[in-house]
């Protein structure tokens, strides 16, 4: 409906239209989701690597072994076996690994 020189006028929306309309909104909400769940990821990757700080003790971005066994320690009783052979098989026997790598790592063992 709208208004000209003529007067009002109205216009019934055609069956393209109706469908055009259902389609834009389908998309927008699909949208808002996905923007929400991007922000829902982003928090989480963000806490994970601040927990993954907590055990970089010399803050210089490197885990080292020894850092990753006080840490280990610390958990042991909330870890079971299958779960800490999981852990030290992200390491690949490695002496020391990047706090990036290991968020990497733990993000690619979450998607299998």
């Amino acid at each position: 409906m709208y208004f000209d020189m003529l007067g009002l006028q109205v216009v019934r929306p055609t069956t393209e239209s109706k469908d055009a309309m259902v389609t834009k909104q389908v998309s927008d909400y699909v949208s808002d989701i996905l923007i929400r769940v991007e922000e829902d990821i982003d928090r989480a990757e963000s806490k994970i690597g601040a927990s993954l700080h907590l055990l970089d003790k010399n803050q210089d971005g490197m885990i080292t072994r020894e850092e990753l066994q006080e840490a280990i320690a610390f958990v042991k009783d909330e870890l079971d076996h299958d779960e800490l052979e999981s852990l030290l098989e992200l390491l690949d026997n490695q002496e020391s690994f990047s706090i990036k790598d290991l968020e990497d790592k733990i993000a690619a063992n979450q998607g299998t």
